[in-house]
């Protein structure tokens, strides 16, 4: 959505998702919306490990998207020196329907549609969707943070760095929340004015 980027992997594994493998990928220095870059970015640290033989290396990387991101994909595992045989593509169908998707590979093969009946393009459509949930959630967990540490955007006289001093102190708004005066002074950069000021912002927000 262009704010708090998100990448996300998710493992299956011996018939069954291996949640303890997942990794998310916080995306920086990368333009909202280019999705291109930041599949590029979270691709390079997952498998700049592996490239180091400091991970197993998948039997197969299926990669959300058509022919623009598993051309990504292509070119990450060619700088890496890892296969890019093992990649492919899952790209939407017709109204993102379930069955309708085009498997997309990297290599001269050609696109592949399995068509509704396919078990194996259920279990790929499983493993794409769990991704997309397990992405989502946190997404909307750092967005509901942002929208509480603006309160203090409100608060006079907490500018930026004291935000930020107060949040690293307290952790969260809610916590700040429940901070007595003395504890907010307490803070470095805040001193009791300020302190109290923030304590009768608070209690009214």
């Amino acid at each position: 959505m262009g704010e708090a980027t998100q990448a996300s992997c998710v493992v299956f594994q011996h018939h069954q998702m291996r949640t303890a493998l997942y990794r998310r990928f916080n995306i920086e220095g990368v333009e909202p919306g280019d999705d291109y870059g930041a599949m590029r970015q979270a691709l390079m640290r997952r498998y700049e490990p592996v490239a180091r033989a400091e991970g197993a290396t998948p039997n197969l990387v299926l990669i959300d998207g058509g022919a623009g991101q598993v051309e990504v994909a292509r070119q990450v595992f060619n700088e890496l020196g890892l296969d890019p045989s093992i990649l492919v593509g899952v790209a939407k169908g017709e109204h993102r329907k379930v069955g309708l998707e085009t498997l997309m590979f990297a290599d001269d093969r050609p696109p592949l549609v399995l068509g509704r009946e396919s078990q194996a393009l259920l279990l790929i459509a499983q493993i794409r969707d769990e991704a997309h949930r397990f992405a989502n959630a946190y997404h909307q967990l750092l967005m509901k943070k942002r929208v509480e540490e603006s309160i203090l955007d409100d608060c006079p006289g907490v500018s930026q760095n004291r935000k930020n001093l107060l949040l690293r102190r307290f952790g969260s708004v809610n916590r700040l929340r429940k901070a007595s005066v003395e504890e907010i002074a307490a803070t470095e950069g805040i001193g009791r004015k300020l302190a109290e000021e923030v304590h009768r912002f608070l209690q009214r927000h």
